[in-house]
Formats: C-alpha cells, structure tokens, sequence
C-alpha cells in the first residue's frame, strides 16, 4: 500500500512538472519571426540569419508584438566589448592530439591540387592558420566568406600562412572554385 502511494505520488509530481514546463511559452527565431532593424525596417529571414552569421550582430526581444500578437526581434550591432564577452562563452573545441598549444610546430610537406608543393618544415616563426572543410559541409561554405576577409586582413603579413585542407577529390574542388571565391591556399 505504501509503495502503491508513494508510486502515485511520484507520478503526479511528474505529471504536474511537465504540465508546468509545458505552460512555459518558449519564443523561437525562424523564418515568420519578426526582426527590425534599429531603423524599424523588417528584415526577411535570409537577411538578419547571414548577419548573424557573421558573429557580428545579435537579437534581443523588442517586447513588442505585431497586429497579429506575434513578438517582434531587434537586430543590432554588436560593441567590441559585446563581441569578446560572446567569443569567451561560446564552447571552444578541445585541445588536440597532433597539434599542442606552446610546443613547436614540426610541419609537414604537403602539395595543392596544382600541383605545388610546400614543405612547412621550413617555416619556423610563421602561423598556420587551418581550416578542414568539405563541398557538402553547409557550415563550411558559409563560413568562406569571412576566411576571405581573414585573408585579405592578413594579405601584407608574410608570417601568416593560411591553409584550407579539403576532403574532396580534386575534380571536385575544382568545379566547385570555379564558381566560389576561396582565398586560402
């Protein structure tokens, strides 16, 4: 008899938790959510998703609703300040076994899909800057753009080498360049 109450007790404790949890109304972003912009311009779904994209901009409840109730999104730019305390919170990966954090790179020697070879073995005192990326990887493309202005803000520093290292075959890659800008060797 004890277990037998104990065992409804639980169960309405249970019940009552998920009833509450389910009353919570969780606000989602997707392609209806109203966002505007600082300038009360309604932004289309692709437009404020590219600018958030870029890790340069952020969204915060305007705590208002539109004729239809619906809440409305402010898109804004973010400080410096705003920008550094997000980089410190999002998960970072972790630390790997090939490469480790203070000691010396011993290089390898690799060649391009043109052919061109480089021997990294001789390359102290340079940064390597890598990316593994493949054509079929949505993440990867995406982030392309803002590799070419890591590129471009680099391009005078002959210390920085930065290195994109693919896993598609070469006929591939070279389809795929020809219609995507990608400035890493």
């Amino acid at each position: 008899m004890f277990k037998n109450l104990i065992f409804i007790a639980l169960l309405f404790t249970a019940l009552f938790g998920y009833a509450q949890e389910n009353s919570i109304k969780k606000n989602v972003l997707n392609e209806q959510s109203v966002v505007r912009g600082e300038d009360g311009l309604v932004y289309p779904f692709n437009a404020w998703k590219k600018l958030m994209q870029t890790g340069k901009y952020g969204i915060k409840n305007r705590k208002t609703v539109t004729e239809s109730g619906q809440p409305e999104y402010l898109i804004y730019e973010l400080s410096a300040d705003q920008k550094s305390a997000y980089m410190d919170k999002i998960p970072k990966p972790r630390a790997s076994d090939s490469f480790r954090e203070g000691e010396l790179f011993n290089g390898l020697r690799i060649t391009d899909m043109n052919g061109n070879k480089y021997d990294l073995r001789d390359s102290t005192g340079k940064i390597f800057v890598l990316n593994f990326w493949f054509i079929n990887c949505p993440p990867c493309k995406s982030e392309i753009p803002q590799l070419n202005e890591l590129v471009a803000k680099y391009k005078d520093n002959k210390d920085v080498v930065f290195l994109a290292i693919a896993l598609d075959e070469k006929y591939d890659l070279k389809s795929f360049l020809k219609s995507t800008t990608f400035d890493y060797i």
